[in-house]
């Protein structure tokens, strides 16, 4: 994900004034995205896959990085050995797909591919290692995470969630930019305890995080937040 710089309306007193074209939105989609649905299947000569019957399921991953359940299984016949062309339909705001095979009833996953519409079985994949089919949609989002840097002389950060927001497992924490090295939790200055998990729609958050230090946001919220920073 990007890593970008928080803004701040330098000529407005209060920071909450900011308005929310002005700020970072912390996002989270409105409404879950399809799941894939397999087209035609192909038997292409090379590869190690046996004479046998395979099944394969995928499961699409939507731009916030949550995953659809699984498509329903297809099987092809392969009459000797060979590889499977997996196809199946785009699904509308996909960032990517989870391909599973190849026993049915018990796929794992095989690969995770972009935003393409086929996947080539070859055999060269060991199937009994990957992980199992997804048990829950989570492509709204499950713990979306935004990675940003405050400005050099800027020490607070500022979330706002909407009224409307229900949010779960909310949490700030300070890296350095550009590494994925977290150097502290840090905390509410309404709360002796950090993270907290009543946050609720309507709150108005602010954390002192230091001037020029990377931010890392999770948490699941049903509604898109925004977040600036302050001197």
């Amino acid at each position: 994900m990007a890593i970008v710089t928080l803004a701040y309306n330098t000529g407005c007193a209060d920071p909450y004034a900011v308005s929310t074209a002005q700020a970072v939105p912390f996002r989270y989609l409105a409404a879950t995205i399809a799941v894939p649905i397999n087209a035609t299947f192909t038997q292409v000569a090379g590869g190690t896959l046996l004479h046998a019957t395979y099944s394969y399921r995928v499961a699409a991953i939507s731009s916030v990085g949550g995953v659809t359940l699984a498509g329903t299984g297809t099987t092809i016949h392969l009459t000797a050995t060979s590889s499977a062309l997996v196809h199946w339909g785009a699904v509308t705001g996909a960032a990517g797909y989870k391909v599973y095979g190849r026993t049915a009833g018990a796929q794992k996953l095989l690969a995770e591919v972009g935003a393409t519409t086929t996947y080539l079985d070859n055999g060269s994949v060991v199937a009994t290692g990957g992980a199992a089919l997804p048990t829950a949609d989570t492509s709204r989002g499950f713990g979306y995470t935004a990675t940003i840097v405050m400005p050099p002389d800027h020490s607070k950060l500022f979330v706002h969630m909407p009224v409307t927001a229900t949010i779960t497992n909310f949490s700030v924490k300070t890296q350095a930019p550009g590494t994925t090295t977290l150097l502290s939790e840090d905390y509410d200055l309404d709360s002796t305890s950090y993270p907290r998990a009543n946050y609720k729609g309507g709150d108005n958050l602010k954390f002192y995080v230091g001037a020029g230090v990377g931010v890392v946001i999770a948490g699941t919220i049903t509604a898109t937040a925004h977040v600036w920073s302050a001197k």
